[in-house]
């Protein structure tokens, strides 16, 4: 970092000056996030001081990261975060914990109706009406819907549409499918797409998965999250000791991090 300008700001003693920072603005308006922040583009003045706030705070946390990194042998910052994160880890997550948070978050388990449907779509009424007698009679629908299905989309798949939940399929379409029992032909219901001839050929009805399925799932977003929370504690307490910021520059509120640059 140099010093051939004012300096705006310490890090670990160091001193990050104007010039670091219009360096680094320029650096990131040719990159991705400074195109996605507006430091790409020529900035009005309404906007050029709170676009610099922020490339100050980035500069900041890239330029602390790089030094403790460094100070601690390891390959960067995010090697450094993940270690922060492993160390803080700890102990997989008790069975209380993880029986607790999928009390607690019924929506996330849970499912709703579903059914697995197999169609034929026709142009016509009349020949929609000569496959559903067909199949009403014993043959596979699989079969009529490689012979007279319009539908590419579900065609080559034997006229499968998988599985479906309400919300997927046309109005008619869906009112007729999950009114109809497993195992029945229906049809001709017709769409703005044409004729569709269907059976319903499982049922899964609405319901939450069983912890045993999704316990490794809540185990590893816990430990996440455990992670996350220390790694933000860590930070928090690596920018009171390593960073200050220069009068003017500074957070009314927030230690370590600046705030609206003005001059006083």
């Amino acid at each position: 970092m140099g010093t051939d300008s004012a300096v705006v700001a310490w890090v670990c003693g160091e001193p990050v000056s104007e010039t670091d920072l219009d360096r680094y603005v320029a650096r990131l308006g040719a990159t991705s996030v400074g195109e996605q922040v507006g430091l790409s583009s020529p900035v009005s003045v309404a906007t050029a001081g709170p676009l610099r706030t922020w490339a100050l705070k980035s500069l900041l946390t890239e330029t602390l990261l790089r030094a403790d990194a460094s100070r601690l042998g390891v390959a960067g910052p995010e090697a450094l975060l993940e270690a922060v994160g492993a160390e803080a880890g700890g102990a997989p997550p008790s069975e209380e914990e993880i029986s607790g948070y999928y009390r607690r978050n019924p929506e996330r388990w849970s499912q709703p109706e579903r059914r697995m449907v197999r169609h034929v779509l026709c142009e016509d009424r009349d020949r929609a009406e000569l496959v559903a007698r067909r199949a009403r009679s014993g043959e596979d629908l699989a079969g009529l819907a490689g012979e007279h299905s319009c539908d590419p989309g579900s065609r080559h798949r034997r006229g499968s549409l998988g599985e479906v939940t309400r919300g997927e399929l046309a109005g008619p379409v869906e009112e007729a499918v999950f009114g109809a029992e497993e195992g029945t032909v229906i049809g001709p219901v017709g769409s703005e797409w044409g004729w569709h001839v269907l059976v319903v050929e499982e049922v899964r009805p609405a319901g939450r998965e069983p912890l045993d399925a999704v316990r490794d799932v809540i185990a590893a977003e816990l430990v996440a999250e455990r992670r996350r929370r220390a790694i933000g504690v860590w930070f928090e307490r690596r920018l009171a000791e390593g960073v200050r910021v220069a009068e003017g520059w500074e957070h009314p509120a927030t230690r370590g991090l600046p705030g609206s640059p003005h001059r006083h």
